[in-house]
């Protein structure tokens, strides 16, 4: 399972369609967190869902489930809400994993 890290703006693992994914953060949130997909120009694209995928109060993490084929070599971003970000990951689509979402 592919986990991307919102507060350090670093991806890993695969993302794959159809699969559960995470989004976590340091530490726990002491406000609601909003995280929208984004294409890789930045403009709003329903990447996962649900969109956006929220990570409560008191929480560190988010599950929402990748849903979208991708061409391989494209990849996607996230807009976040609620806390202040160093930078935000490219989600990479792998070439070895056809219509699949892998982080770089």
């Amino acid at each position: 399972m592919g986990s991307v890290n919102v507060s350090t703006g670093t991806a890993s693992g695969t993302f794959k369609d159809s699969q559960s994914f995470a989004f976590t953060i340091s530490s726990a949130a002491t406000t609601e967190i909003k995280i929208y997909g984004r294409n890789a120009l930045g403009s709003g694209e329903a990447w996962f869902s649900p969109d956006p995928a929220v990570i409560p109060i008191g929480s560190t993490s988010v599950e929402p489930q990748a849903v979208q084929e991708s061409p391989i070599g494209s990849y996607f971003t996230y807009a976040v809400t609620g806390m202040n970000v160093a930078q935000t990951a490219h989600i990479q689509v792998a070439s070895s994993l056809p219509a699949a979402k892998k982080a770089s």
